[in-house]
């Protein structure tokens, strides 16, 4: 997902409309099913974004501990520290 598209994307529901559905939630899958791994620049701009708009966030870590190798990153650094 990027950032942008998800923002933009995000941007087309009126926080305040009643009478359609409304975002809930951010869910990251690190990896995901096709082997996309966020870093975490990519990590803290969508959590970022969501937080605007007063979404709470979810990491789906089935395969976190293959990212965390290839990212070479602490899972701190990658979760709750941006926002997970």
């Amino acid at each position: 997902m990027d950032p942008g598209e998800f923002k933009d994307a995000v941007s087309r529901f009126a926080p305040n409309f009643v009478h359609a559905g409304q975002p809930m939630a951010l869910s990251l899958t690190q990896a995901s099913e096709v082997g996309t791994i966020y870093t975490r620049q990519e990590v803290e701009a969508l959590t970022a974004i969501a937080h605007e708009r007063g979404l709470p966030v979810h990491m789906d870590g089935a395969r976190f501990a293959n990212a965390l190798v290839n990212l070479g990153e602490n899972p701190a650094d990658i979760t709750w520290r941006q926002g997970v």
